[in-house]
């Protein structure tokens, strides 16, 4: 009996299972662990020739080796980054591994039994189609496809799929396919195929030369910039050692006074060395072009630090004509004060000419003029000495610093109210000055009110009251009443 071959509790477990086959005339399949293996048993109904079931055969299957590797396979598939699916020959998903919930959002359920181009980005059904397409017809061959596939919460992935055709496969009977989400990859990339357009564009329009060497000294970039101002081509330069460009293109002079092993040595230890005197230094110097034009440059060199290695870049600028207008403006600007200082030694000796003149025609007026008036007026009849007492005061005062002050105010004055003003002075009446000008009394009156009224208030740096005893002060007698 089963119960003589089997332990107890495996015997009494088995022996109700048959108890329902043969109760329910149906076959009965079950797995049970025995001693650490996993069987998998079915049980048969047998009958006799009535139809009725008195026997049953019994088929125990060893499964051990099978759920083992089962189970190592479902925690593989559980823990692969990518997307495992099976698709059947007529492009219905039949299998989707769990890892499709974390990168697309669909649990496996949602998915199987669907068209797997349900949630393909119509512009990319084709490419789909073809790769399914290719798949057939190469059995054999991996098929790689891109595409862009909506992910639960409606957002666009990208998705690279590497499928190989198994329909012929009975245990897969479908294309197996292993599909990645490379979504930030796709977007990385566009980021720096945009980042290497600006910077490719940046370098062909830029006006100024810019150059880039590595850290073994050669040059990896020469922009159009840069062959302008060396008159060097790109491909004569690339590849080449940084110390042997930067000679050939030093002025004789300069290489008279470096060598060539200096230069080397220089910008070898610039390369190993971020304190160097030649790195982020706006430097001017000169180089002779081929064709034996002397140019002058602004640089200035600084390292780029990358993930696994140092680049060192240089932005060059030609200066020459900046550099000869400074030149011309320092030279002209040194010419002027030249001029300047020669023009105030002039300046200043014309004033001493015309003090010493000044003085001159004083002291003449004073020792010659003077006396010969005094003589003259001695014999001069009435009305005429009063004219010569009247040029006489003019004079004298003119001779003086007083009168200098007069004279620079009377030049405010009009003619006739300079002449009304001297008369004024020298004690003359409205009526003597009427009978000497040959004009109306009246006419004087006029004359002195608006002397008052429109003269005095063009004294500069003065209030009327103020400038009206400066001119009281000047043009009337002492002993005159200000009001007359």
């Amino acid at each position: 009996t089963i119960f003589d071959i089997f332990p107890r509790h495996i015997a009494d477990y088995r022996w109700r299972q048959g108890q329902k086959v043969f109760k329910s005339g149906k076959q009965l399949s079950f797995e049970d662990t025995r001693e650490g293996r996993i069987w998998t048993t079915t049980v048969y109904p047998v009958k006799d020739k009535n139809g009725v079931v008195d026997r049953l055969a019994i088929c125990a299957i060893d499964m051990t080796e099978q759920r083992q590797a089962e189970n190592r396979f479902a925690a593989l598939i559980e823990g692969s980054s990518d997307i495992i699916q099976v698709i059947n020959a007529e492009g219905i998903m039949t299998y989707l591994s769990p890892s499709v919930e974390r990168i697309m959002g669909y649990k496996p359920g949602e998915l199987i039994g669907k068209p797997s181009v349900s949630i393909v980005h119509p512009d990319d059904l084709q490419a789909v189609q073809k790769g399914f397409v290719k798949a057939f017809e190469n059995p054999s061959e991996p098929v790689y496809t891109v595409c862009r596939c909506r992910h639960k919460d409606g957002s666009w992935r990208v998705l690279a799929g590497m499928g190989i055709n198994k329909l012929d496969n009975p245990a897969i009977r479908g294309f197996v396919a292993n599909t990645r989400d490379i979504t930030e990859i796709m977007e990385n990339r566009k980021k720096l195929l945009e980042s290497e357009e600006k910077f490719r564009s940046i370098m062909e329009q830029s006006i100024d030369g810019i150059a880039i060497v590595n850290q073994n000294g050669e040059f990896i970039e020469f922009n159009p910039g840069q062959e302008k101002i060396t008159g060097l081509q790109r491909n004569q330069v690339l590849g080449k050692k940084v110390w042997d460009i930067q000679y050939r293109l030093m002025p004789d002079n300069e290489k008279k006074r470096r060598d060539y092993a200096t230069i080397k040595k220089t910008l070898k230890c610039m390369f190993v060395s971020p304190e160097s005197k030649l790195l982020n230094r706006i430097i001017n110097t000169g180089l002779q072009r081929p064709d034996g034009e002397y140019r002058v440059l602004q640089t200035i060199v600084f390292p780029i630090h990358l993930s696994d290695t140092t680049l060192f870049a240089s932005f060059n600028r030609d200066i020459t004509d900046q550099k000869r207008t400074e030149d011309e403006l320092a030279a002209n600007y040194q010419n002027m004060q030249d001029k300047n200082a020669a023009l105030r030694e002039v300046m200043a000796r014309l004033e001493e000419e015309k003090t010493r003149l000044k003085e001159q025609v004083h002291s003449n007026v004073r020792k010659i003029i003077l006396p010969i008036l005094s003589r003259t007026r001695l014999r001069a009849p009435g009305d005429l000495g009063n004219y010569l007492d009247l040029l006489e005061n003019s004079l004298s005062e003119i001779t003086s610093s007083y009168g200098t002050r007069i004279s620079e105010l009377m030049l405010r004055l009009t003619p006739r109210e300079t002449e009304l003003c001297t008369m004024i002075r020298n004690g003359l009446s409205s009526k003597d000055i009427a009978r000497m000008t040959n004009i109306s009394p009246r006419t004087v009156e006029v004359h002195r009110n608006r002397i008052r009224k429109n003269w005095i208030l063009r004294i500069p740096g003065s209030t009327w009251r103020h400038s009206w005893s400066i001119l009281a002060d000047f043009f009337v007698p002492a002993n005159l009443a200000l009001s007359h």
